[in-house]
């Protein structure tokens, strides 16, 4: 009997700890005005014209882009960039030149196989006055055909056969008057060096 009392009496003992726990803890209670508020401010956004603009879904967006895209089409449906070919930088004639610089290519692709490629630069006078110039390059394949470029025009500038060979260094700082003439291809009409003739200028160092 003693022993029963006992256990009673602790059953008791935990009954009264657990009560004062309970006393303790506070119970949570659902936040209704907070979820009133957010709900009242969506409904305002979404019923506001200026929110809909501003924010569209991803699918609205990408319909007006291409609405916009199509009305822009139809704007410019008549304009066309037309091919850009290349002018002339200088007017056919006879003008007064120098020669500023030249280098040697050596073994390069051609469609006729691969070969060496003399490129000349001259400065070409537009007035006697010599105040304005136009830069023509002349590039020249190395030849030994007695009607090529290469055998005509160097010969000329070198005072020699350029098939004989020479310094290229040669070929820099030449006076000479220069016949331009037009050339028309597929991609333009350009400017170029048929003929000259070397001009004898006191202090010209070769």
């Amino acid at each position: 009997m003693h022993f029963q009392k006992n256990i009673k009496g602790d059953e008791e003992a935990m009954a009264i700890k657990k009560r004062a726990v309970a006393g303790k803890e506070t119970p949570t209670v659902p936040d209704h005005d907070g979820l009133k508020k957010k709900s009242v401010l969506s409904e305002e956004l979404t019923s506001n014209k200026y929110y809909q603009h501003e924010a569209p879904t991803q699918k609205d967006a990408f319909a007006e882009a291409l609405v916009t895209a199509e009305k822009n089409k139809k704007r410019v449906m008549e304009i066309q960039v037309e091919e850009k070919k290349a002018q002339p930088k200088i007017k056919e004639g006879r003008f007064i030149a120098i020669t500023t610089e030249a280098k040697l290519e050596q073994n390069i692709e051609s469609k006729y196989g691969t070969n060496d490629r003399v490129t000349i630069t001259f400065e070409v006078l537009l007035d006697q006055d010599g105040e304005d110039s136009v830069t023509l390059i002349e590039k020249f394949w190395v030849s030994r055909s007695d009607s090529s470029r290469y055998y005509q025009l160097l010969s000329q500038l070198l005072k020699f056969d350029a098939r004989q060979g020479f310094h290229i260094k040669d070929l820099i700082g030449v006076a000479c008057e220069v016949i331009v003439v037009h050339n028309e291809i597929s991609s333009g009409t350009y400017a170029n060096i048929s003929d000259l003739e070397v001009i004898s200028m006191e202090g010209n160092n070769k």
